[in-house]
């Protein structure tokens, strides 16, 4: 892609955030009242640079981010062999996957006051919630990947005499990756859920925190720079896990190229 490309890609995709941001601005400018109902874009710039620059956006960045990184990863990663478990062993399947589905029912944050008898009011509480948001839609994500293959593939494999472990290696691990990534994506959301769903139960520090303290205040001004940085928080979130994809999946990227070649070449002979 171009400079000229990106940067025509780059003012499509900002300019209706600029339009909201230009209307909003006008609705308030001149308007107490309204400036007190939705907040001002002005006060929501001059509060983030006097966070930045005394530090504080930077402590509550951090205090919000590990649990919920720390969270994310865990429960991915935990989810993602617990799926694979599931999918390999039919009958712990069928047993387990009712009691599964019950439990990925209930929003995790109604355990939050058990879990903060059993696991204090610090951070271990919110990498509990976080990791609990998550796990199941891994698990789930990876069990259908896996259970998705055509059973075809996995003849065709043993009758070149392939074993158990050359065929999860080069047949159902790739397989579920397409799954296993789309579950990473959902759950970005499900982890900036949780972590804020902790740090509104108990929390000194973090932006949910300081979200809610400014509600009680109503400074909504300050509430939308949270949020605005919640919202940054999220979009890098989900971009490394395509950029992750990218990486770790080439043949995906690579997959409508190939078959875009293919639909012209026979046209080209032609000619």
């Amino acid at each position: 892609m171009t400079l000229a490309q990106l940067t025509k890609r780059s003012l499509i995709v900002l300019a209706p955030a600029a339009l909201f941001v230009a209307g909003w601005h006008l609705l308030t400018v001149q308007n107490p009242r309204a400036a007190f109902l939705f907040g001002q874009p002005e006060a929501v710039i001059r509060i983030l640079a006097q966070r930045v620059q005394d530090g504080s956006l930077f402590l509550d960045v951090a205090a919000t981010l590990g649990p919920v990184v720390g969270g994310f990863l865990l429960g991915n990663l935990t989810g993602i062999v617990l799926g694979l478990v599931l999918w390999r062993f039919k009958n712990f399947n069928r047993l387990a996957r009712p009691y599964l589905i019950a439990l990925g029912a209930v929003p995790a944050f109604v355990f939050a006051p058990v879990f903060v008898v059993w696991f204090g009011t610090g951070v271990l509480m919110k990498l509990v919630i976080v990791f609990l948001s998550t796990v199941l839609v891994a698990a789930f994500q990876a069990s259908t990947g896996a259970a998705e293959i055509d059973p075809d593939y996995f003849d065709l494999m043993r009758t070149f005499r392939a074993r158990d472990r050359a065929i999860f290696r080069l047949l159902v691990l790739p397989s579920a990756a397409a799954w296993v990534f789309t579950g990473l994506r959902l759950n970005v959301g499900f982890a900036l859920l949780g972590g804020f769903v902790g740090e509104f139960i108990s929390s000194e520090r973090g932006l949910a925190h300081r979200a809610l303290v400014d509600a009680g205040l109503y400074n909504l001004s300050a509430v939308w720079a949270s949020a605005f940085v919640i919202a940054v928080m999220a979009l890098l979130l989900y971009r490394s896990t395509v950029q992750l994809e990218t990486v770790l999946l080439p043949w995906k990227q690579s997959l409508p190229t190939r078959v875009s070649d293919n639909a012209v070449s026979p046209s080209k002979r032609e000619k």
